[in-house]
């Protein structure tokens, strides 16, 4: 072997050793490592489970198993609660998911959506009501704290109007679409929807939240 060649040779060598971690993981495979944190929130009148599974894009009938044990979350989540945050890890290449609900009691009722996944975020994945049938929406968790106020984003059942620090709004709150970031000044009245006044006293100044309502009221405030 002449000169050139053992360069080559100690070279390659050098690289894997560089690219290997423990037990031969490799710096590359930790690259397209992806992670996110998501909390699912039951904001039906129903104790709820839920699935989530990957996305493979290239199959239409993917999602037709979704509800298949192995694919379940988190079981038995209770109407208008919020279950701890779960982490989700997954190759950067597949970061598309399906994400479910189903009702606990007859498994009878259910909804899901798909959500792309950006890595190292925080997400919510909500279910409600869109009339009469479930709904499922995924969104990233958005925290804006700000001193001496509290900083709502508010997620509504229904296309809802609403008063702001007691100045009524132009536009209603729409339905399974989250608002921007929100600043109240009065935790007992400062946010009233659809004429029901929402209690944020329970929440702290300086801190953010998500406020889940529909037209009879609160239903849900959640630490960003």
């Amino acid at each position: 072997m002449n000169k050139l060649s053992l360069l080559v040779a100690a070279f390659s060598t050098s690289m894997l050793t560089l690219l290997s971690g423990c037990g031969g993981e490799t710096i590359i495979d930790k690259i397209d490592e992806g992670e996110v944190d998501i909390t699912f929130v039951n904001s039906l009148d129903d104790m709820s489970n839920f699935h989530l599974k990957r996305n493979d894009i290239l199959r239409k009938s993917d999602v037709d198993n979704l509800f298949e044990d192995k694919y379940s979350i988190v079981s038995d989540v209770e109407k208008n609660s919020a279950s701890t945050s779960y982490r989700y890890r997954y190759s950067l290449i597949e970061n598309s998911i399906h994400v479910g609900v189903i009702d606990s009691l007859n498994l009878s009722q259910s909804a899901h959506t798909n959500h792309t996944l950006s890595n190292k975020h925080q997400y919510w994945a909500i279910a409600w009501h869109n009339g009469n049938d479930y709904a499922m929406t995924s969104i990233k968790k958005a925290p804006s704290n700000q001193s001496g106020v509290y900083k709502i984003r508010v997620f509504t059942h229904q296309d809802l109007s609403f008063t702001l620090n007691g100045v009524a709004q132009n536009n209603k709150i729409q339905a399974g679409k989250v608002t921007d970031a929100l600043s109240i000044t009065q935790c007992a009245d400062g946010l009233i929807i659809d004429d029901n006044p929402i209690d944020l006293c329970s929440g702290d100044f300086g801190q953010s939240y998500l406020v889940i309502a529909d037209a009879t009221g609160l239903r849900l405030l959640l630490p960003e």
